[in-house]
């Protein structure tokens, strides 16, 4: 480059030579140089350190992205029927004495009130027509003695006492001869009952369930009836006969019999009590009619002829009251005319004073039948109707004691013959104890009781499962969830199913003295597979969440140390340890919160690789050295 320049005191310009500057290509070659050879040197080195790290190109590698999150509970289960039967036994033990509530003390008791000497004493008791002349008869003295008694006129008393004493009223012509009143020597026997029936015998329905509690807590053995008339024990019987398990039975089918023999003698000796029984409560009933007929009898008869003698007489006297009256009158005017006898005239004093007697005494007598015998002998005769009506109750009560014990024990002997409550196949329900040993096996000869499981009617055309749930998940399980189920004798065949139930009170999972708790959750099958049965194991899987569009990383890609999760991530220096941060999990997958982004390539079997270094804790918190490369 030049550049032109005028030089001083002349006229032409001068030129001057301007050296020319070298290019920026000679500073960036050195830049270059400056800058490339610390890189070779590094990538040399780097090369030369790789051939002494070991080679992790053969380890399997899974890549980090972002896809759903189904919450899964896995747990173990079974199948069973949904509509499975099991029969149990129903044989009881009675109660109270064999062969009747009565007992045998209640047989002596009531047998001598219940002989014929008895009944035919109370049917004197219900003072029938014929009967009743006879006491009245032999009473008739003793009444009339009071009745004499009260008489002033020694004439009177003395024809009255004669008349009596005959028992009849036409033995004298005597027309002042008082009627005779059988309201006063009528007598209402006390009723004495058909038999005593104490309350030992008339039990009520609370004492029987006392009872029954009583001997439920006691322990059962002997045979499943007594007999002889002694106390019944709480017992078994025995099964003489069933069908081979695994047998298919259509509804109704006999499967089962038990040993009914004792209740079958106990039967036969409970007929006769009821009949006992029904007769006693028959002759209550004809007393009580009996004694119906009596009562109206004195009201429509008795009572009403004894008012109408009474007032029959005093008529009578009366009349002749008022004809002595002018006898003695006219005597007392004769008399003072010197026409009769003072002799005459106070004889005809006397018989007017007799006849005022007479009066009186009828009218007393009136009185006495009105307001005082005749009310008294209606309430006798209430108060025995009433006797008899309290002793029919009670012989009812009887009867319906000793019938319903001969319904029981008909009942039992029905009871001992087991039907197949629906069509299906016969399964035993042979008990084990907590050691999951054989206890009790269902055949021929073994004794059972009332409440124990027999066997079972299960059927293939309705399946459930019945899976246990451990307790730290049964808060994520409800009815409604839905459930995967794969049956290990048919693996092919997964099946699909949906809660229906849970239990609310949990049981030990292995055991009585297991700590761990276990929910059973009934599950019900959907689709049914011909090869799966009732009994077969199950692995169920609950779909009991779903997390959506997450990141999310294959759980065996995770390895945990010290409860903390931490993944190797691959870089070009190799794998490098990740502490993470995981949400929700399942078999398959867990959600990656921090640590992991998508994309990135994991190592899937951390558990090959050194365990990561974990260099400090925070509290219950593990903190490793992250980009830490593995030697």
């Amino acid at each position: 480059m030049s550049r032109m320049v005028q030089a001083a005191g002349s006229n032409a310009p001068a030129h001057l030579e301007v050296p020319k500057s070298r290019g920026p290509w000679r500073t960036l070659l050195a830049l270059a140089f400056l800058i490339g050879l610390p890189l070779g040197l590094w990538a040399q080195w780097a090369k030369v350190k790789r051939l002494w790290r070991p080679d992790h190109s053969a380890l399997p590698i899974v890549v980090v992205d972002r896809g759903d999150v189904p919450l899964l509970v896995v747990e173990n289960g079974a199948l069973i029927s949904a509509e499975n039967v099991t029969v149990k036994c129903k044989v009881e033990a009675l109660i109270g004495m064999v062969g009747g509530a009565q007992g045998a003390t209640g047989r002596q008791a009531g047998g001598a009130a219940g002989s014929p000497s008895t009944v035919s004493t109370v049917a004197t008791a219900g003072a029938t027509t014929t009967q009743r002349a006879t006491t009245t008869t032999a009473t008739t003295t003793t009444s009339t003695a009071t009745t004499a008694s009260t008489s002033t006129a020694s004439t009177s008393a003395a024809a009255t006492t004669a008349i009596t004493t005959t028992g009849t009223a036409a033995a004298t012509t005597d027309p002042l001869t008082p009627p005779v009143i059988e309201s006063f020597t009528y007598v209402v026997a006390k009723y004495t009952p058909l038999r005593p029936v104490t309350a030992t015998q008339v039990q009520t329905s609370q004492q029987i369930q006392q009872q029954q509690n009583v001997q439920q807590q006691q322990q059962r053995g002997g045979g499943g009836g007594g007999r002889g008339g002694q106390q019944q024990q709480p017992g078994s019987t025995t099964i003489i006969w069933i069908l081979p398990e695994g047998a298919r039975v259509k509804k109704g089918d006999k499967v089962c019999e038990f040993d009914s023999s004792a209740f079958r003698d106990e039967l036969d000796a409970q007929k006769i009590k009821c009949f006992e029984a029904k007769s006693f409560v028959e002759q209550a009933v004809a007393l009580l009619e009996n004694n119906e007929q009596v009562i109206q009898e004195y009201k429509k008869g008795i009572y009403p002829r004894d008012l109408a003698l009474i007032d029959g007489y005093i008529h009578t006297v009366e009349q002749e009251l008022d004809k002595a009256n002018r006898t003695y009158n006219w005597s007392r005017r004769m008399f003072d005319k010197k026409m009769r006898t003072a002799t005459q005239l106070q004889s005809d004093y006397f018989t007017l004073q007799r006849l005022q007697v007479a009066l009186t005494e009828a009218q007393v007598m009136r009185e006495r039948l009105v307001k005082h015998t005749g009310p008294k002998l209606v309430g006798e005769l209430w108060a025995k109707h009433e006797a008899i009506v309290a002793d029919k109750l009670a012989q009812d009560a009887a009867f319906q004691l000793e019938d319903s014990r001969r319904q029981r024990l008909e009942r039992m002997i029905a009871n001992c013959t087991l039907t197949a409550p629906r069509d299906g196949i016969v399964v035993y329900e042979n008990q084990v104890d907590r050691m999951g040993q054989l206890k009790t096996a269902i055949q021929e000869g073994t004794a059972v009781r009332e409440g124990m499981p027999i066997f079972s009617v299960p059927t293939s055309d309705r399946i459930r499962v019945k899976a246990k749930i451990n307790e730290t998940k049964i808060t994520l399980v409800h009815p409604g969830t839905r459930a995967m189920i794969h049956v290990e004798a048919a693996p092919e065949h997964p099946l699909t199913g949906t809660v229906a139930e849970i239990t609310q009170v949990p049981a030990p999972a292995n055991g009585p003295l297991s700590d761990i708790k276990v929910y059973d959750a009934m599950i019900d099958v959907e689709g049914i597979d011909p090869k799966v049965r009732p009994g077969m194991t199950t692995e169920v899987t609950f779909e009991v969440g779903l997390r959506r569009d997450v990141t999310r990383v294959p759980v065996q890609a995770i390895r945990y140390v010290d409860e903390v999760p931490f993944a190797a991530i691959l870089t070009d220096d190799g794998p490098e340890w990740r502490e993470l941060t995981l949400g929700r999990s399942n078999a398959i997958h867990a959600e990656v919160v921090a640590g992991l982004k998508p994309g990135d390539r994991v190592v899937a079997a951390p558990g090959e690789l050194p365990a990561p270094v974990v260099t400090a804790r925070k509290g219950d918190h593990v903190v490793a050295a992250s980009d830490l490369p593995l030697e």
